[in-house]
């Protein structure tokens, strides 16, 4: 599957392991962004993304995404 190799390919780029999936903020920047990357370049569901890159809800990945392109994620 195109998503699941994307996140693997972009792991070792951020210098994350799997573990850190887990451990970093769900809506951190890094994690939005290749979450947002994932999005548009494969045809998984945000269900999916949420659930591979453990960021919550699809609700709130949802909020997210929409705030990132206006810069304001913390």
């Amino acid at each position: 599957m195109r998503a699941a190799r994307l996140v693997q390919e972009e792991l070792p780029r951020l210098g994350w392991t799997q573990a850190d999936l887990v451990e970093r903020r769900k809506g951190g920047p890094d994690k939005v962004r290749l979450g947002a990357a994932v999005a548009e370049g494969t045809c998984v569901t945000l269900a999916w993304i949420t659930g591979r890159l453990q960021m919550g809800s699809v609700a709130y990945l949802n909020n997210r995404l929409y705030l990132l392109p206006e810069g304001r994620l913390k």
